[in-house]
C-alpha cells in the first residue's frame, strides 16, 4: 500500500485557503464586503508584516517594524470611535471614588464599538487640588484591570486639551470640544450604570495570580476549613473603617457565638490592633494588617465563601464573582435573590444583614459550620 506524505496530502487544503483569502482580498478591494478595521485585510497584512519584522536584527527589519507600527497607530486613530476614555478626579479618592473607577470600567465595556477582547486607553484629569487626590489604591485597583492598555494621568487639564489631538480619536476630539466624553469619578454613577454593575466586572477587576493563590493560601493556613465571609465596612475619609468597625463588632461576636465555625475576614484598612500594646480586634481577622495587600483583598473578596458589606470596590468583585452575600448602599437597590443567595439592601440594621447571612451560612457551610449553637 503506498503512502502519501503528509506535505503532499495538504497541499490542495492550503491551496483552496490561499484562494479563498485572495478571492476575499479582491472583494474587499472592490468595495464587496466591509470589514470591521480590526479584521479586514489592509491591518491583518501590517500586522503580519510587523510580527515578520521583529524576529529580524537589521536595520531594515527595525525600520519595517516601525512603519508597520506608526501604520497600525494611525489606522486606530482614523477608523476606531471610544478607542480612549477619559475621566475626572477631585479631592480625596474615597470609597465611593474607587467604587465609580469599577462603574467607570463597566460603563466602557458597554460601548458597542468595542470588541469584546480589545483593551482601550484610560485618561485620568486632575482639575481641582492635585494634592489632595491620593493616587495609589486608584493605581493599584487600575493594574487589577484586564481593560486598560495604557494608563496617563494629566497634572495639567490645559496640557490634557493640547494633548487630546495626540491621545484621542476624531470624534473624541469632537465630544471633548463639546465638554462630553468624560466620566466624574466623585459624582453618581448613571442609574443604567448601577442597575448593570455586575456585568463585565470580571474584566473591571482582575487581580494578578499571584494575588489569588496569597488569599487562598492565607485561608488555608490561617482559618482552615472554616467557612470564610469577606467584610466590606463604610470607610471615613482617610480610607480606614475604624468608626463602622466599632459599631460591628458586638453583632459580629453574637454571630459566631451562634456559628462558631464562621470567621470574618475584614477588607478594608483598620488601625485596630495595629498600635504598640493594643490586641487585635476579636472575632474580626483584619488581612490587611497581617500583610495582604489591595489585590490580595479582591481576590479574596472573589473567593471568599460568601460576601457582607458595602457595595463598593470589594462588593462590586464579589458580586461579579457571584458570591452569595448581603450588599448594602444606595446603588445596591432592594434585589433579593433566595435562589442565588444573594440580598441587597439599601438601608438595613445589623440584624436584618446577620440575618440573611445565617440563611446562607445554613445553606452553604459545612455540616459542622451550619449547625448552629444552642443555649
Amino acid at each position: 500500500m503506498m503512502s502519501v506524505p503528509a506535505a503532499t496530502a495538504d497541499a490542495p487544503r492550503a491551496g483552496k485557503g490561499l484562494a479563498r483569502r485572495a478571492l476575499n482580498l479582491a472583494r474587499w478591494a472592490l468595495g464587496r464586503v466591509d470589514y470591521p478595521w480590526v479584521r479586514n485585510p489592509a491591518h491583518r497584512i501590517l500586522g503580519g508584516l510587523s510580527r515578520i519584522a521583529l524576529r529580524g536584527n537589521t536595520a531594515v527589519h527595525r525600520l519595517v517594524f516601525m512603519g508597520c507600527c506608526a501604520l497600525l497607530k494611525y489606522r486606530e486613530l482614523v477608523h476606531t470611535d471610544r478607542m480612549n476614555f477619559v475621566a475626572t478626579a477631585r479631592g480625596p479618592v474615597s470609597q465611593e471614588t474607587l467604587r465609580n473607577v469599577l462603574v467607570w470600567q463597566l460603563a466602557t465595556l458597554e460601548a458597542a464599538q468595542i470588541p469584546p477582547t480589545m483593551h482601550v486607553n484610560g485618561a485620568l484629569l486632575l482639575p481641582g487640588d492635585r494634592e489632595a487626590v491620593q493616587l495609589d489604591r486608584l493605581f493599584s485597583l487600575v493594574c487589577a484591570s484586564d481593560l486598560f492598555n495604557n494608563f496617563a494621568v494629566f497634572w495639567d487639564v490645559s496640557a490634557a486639551a493640547g494633548s487630546a489631538s495626540f491621545i484621542l480619536t476624531r470624534a473624541e476630539q469632537q465630544r471633548w470640544a463639546n465638554g462630553g466624553g468624560r466620566f466624574d469619578l466623585n459624582g453618581s454613577p448613571a442609574a443604567e450604570t448601577a442597575a448593570a454593575e455586575d456585568e463585565g466586572v470580571p474584566r473591571a477587576v482582575a487581580p494578578p495570580f499571584e494575588a489569588s493563590r496569597t488569599a487562598s493560601h492565607y485561608l488555608k493556613v490561617v482559618h482552615p476549613r472554616a467557612f470564610a465571609v469577606a467584610v466590606s465596612l463604610p470607610e471615613d475619609d482617610e480610607g480606614f473603617c475604624d468608626d463602622a468597625l466599632r459599631s460591628w463588632l458586638p453583632h459580629l461576636r453574637g454571630f459566631r457565638q451562634d456559628f462558631p465555625g464562621v470567621v470574618f475576614c475584614l477588607l478594608n484598612r483598620t488601625t485596630s490592633g495595629q498600635l504598640s500594646g493594643e490586641p487585635p480586634a476579636a472575632d474580626v481577622t483584619a488581612v490587611r494588617g497581617g500583610g495582604l495587600g489591595l489585590h490580595d483583598a479582591l481576590a479574596m473578596a472573589q473567593g471568599a465563601d460568601a460576601f457582607l458589606g458595602c457595595l463598593d470596590m470589594f462588593g462590586l468583585a464579589a458580586l461579579g464573582a457571584r458570591r452569595p452575600g448581603v450588599y448594602l448602599g444606595a446603588t445596591a437597590g432592594e434585589r433579593h435573590e433566595p435562589e442565588r443567595l444573594i440580598w441587597r439592601f439599601r438601608e438595613a440594621s445589623s440584624e436584618q444583614c446577620l440575618a440573611a447571612l445565617g440563611m446562607i451560612v445554613r445553606e452553604r457551610g459545612p455540616q459542622c459550620v451550619r449547625r448552629a449553637r444552642t443555649a
